[in-house]
């Protein structure tokens, strides 16, 4: 299965290579892309890539924001830990 995502058209041939990168070795670039055309005046172009490349872009993204969220002092918090599954049971019940 592939999914359709907007990149930026000077980033076409570098998101390419990074995807070719293992993982180990890419080097914490932020990769920019849309899932629809935000606007005309955009010069983006629509490129295929498959669940697992979406995967490892949308993963590479998170990392380089919590590392960021980490340097700036912010705290990232999930729904998915005990103790807030603990508090949305209190609040909304099962």
């Amino acid at each position: 299965m592939k999914i359709n995502i907007w990149v930026p058209r000077e980033e076409v041939w570098g998101l390419n290579a990074w995807l070719k990168t293992p993982w180990e070795e890419t080097k914490g670039k932020s990769i920019t892309f849309f899932h629809d055309k935000p606007v005309k005046e955009m010069d983006i172009v629509q490129v295929s890539i498959s669940i697992s490349e979406y995967q490892k872009i949308v993963d590479n993204n998170e990392e380089i924001e919590a590392n960021i969220a980490e340097q700036i002092g912010w705290v990232q918090t999930t729904t998915i830990d005990p103790e807030t599954d603990a508090q949305l049971q209190m609040l909304f019940g099962d």
